[in-house]
């Protein structure tokens, strides 16, 4: 699934950002949430959020976000404090194309406890046009210690830096 983007967008920061957050849809998502071997695993600690998060982290490894975020969210409903918890409900959410504003929320809690969280963030902030944001948490990013996505990282931030001097 593609994220909608602002019209006003160089082709070439579109390019970017549809190469790096482009997630198959998985057509049979809603039959993850009923696998047994999910509900077994929370059968034995209800709120467990240790085995909730385990879970949506392999529903999202498996490109199943509706079912990733059933279990995130029981995973902050378990504890609210959780940093993993939120961070894999905003990658969910931001993994379905929805609920963008808490997706954004949710990621911007973690970026502290979770670096990645600055990458995933910013197509976010770039989709709702706030560039200035979203290059900020590039930066962020990059600061880090071997980032994955550094060379991406960097032509991100650069073609948002270019975007950001072309407008008024």
């Amino acid at each position: 699934m593609l994220y909608r983007l602002p019209a006003e967008l160089s082709q070439e920061l579109r390019d970017v950002l549809i190469t790096t957050h482009h997630v198959p849809e998985i057509e049979d998502d809603e039959k993850a949430v009923s696998n047994p071997i999910s509900w077994q695993s929370i059968d034995l600690h209800p709120t467990a959020y240790p085995v909730l998060t385990n879970l949506a982290f392999v529903h999202l490894s498996t490109y199943r976000p509706v079912s990733a975020e059933s279990f995130a969210r029981q995973a902050v409903q378990a504890d609210p404090l959780s940093p993993k918890a939120l961070y894999l409900l905003g990658i969910a959410l931001a993994g379905q194309n929805k609920n963008k504003a808490e997706a954004i929320r949710l990621l911007e809690k973690t970026c502290g406890t979770y670096g990645r969280a600055h990458f995933s963030i910013a197509p976010l902030l770039t989709e709702a046009d706030r560039l200035p944001e979203a290059a900020q948490h590039l930066r962020a990013y990059l600061a880090l210690d071997l980032p994955t996505n550094r060379d991406l990282a960097r032509q991100w931030l650069k073609n948002l830096e270019q975007e950001l001097k072309r407008r008024p």
